[in-house]
């Protein structure tokens, strides 16, 4: 199932509006904006709806921010999800966790393992952290960065 567009409910960052409706691949590079000019450690909520080619919906926060823990986008946020539910760390605290919580998460963990997210909307380091730094106003000509 493919993400074709996303729904914000609400965010903290600026560059979304309250019930905004957007592409997928516009909602991503927005969310890295935002996140990459967020310094500092703390985070933009952003509560998302997305909608799936297969008609499904996926109803969630992203926790938007420069630092490498926090989320750059949908995307990033999912990884991010699935390397912790397989990490070592991640099933001591699922086998130590009440059964009911342990079948919502292998649920959840086959949700999101069945996301084909086949865009390649990774972006290389030096572009993500070109984001985070202030444009030089002296360099710059008419040209669209990213």
């Amino acid at each position: 199932m493919k993400p074709t567009i996303v729904h914000v409910k609400w965010s903290e960052a600026a560059e979304f509006k309250t019930d905004e409706i957007l592409q997928f691949a516009i909602f991503e590079a927005t969310a890295m904006k935002a996140a990459m000019s967020h310094l500092g450690g703390s985070y933009l909520k952003t509560a998302v709806i997305v909608h799936f080619d297969n008609g499904d919906t996926y109803e969630g926060r992203l926790d938007l921010g420069a630092s490498e823990e926090l989320e750059k986008g949908f995307e990033d946020g999912i990884r991010k999800r699935i390397d912790f539910y397989e990490s070592p760390e991640g099933q001591r605290r699922l086998d130590q966790s009440h059964r009911a919580i342990s079948e919502a998460q292998d649920h959840l963990y086959e949700v999101w393992t069945a996301m084909d997210f086949d865009q390649d909307l990774t972006w290389c380091w030096w572009e993500a952290e070109v984001l985070s730094q202030p444009v030089d106003t002296t360099f710059c000509t008419i040209t669209q960065r990213h």
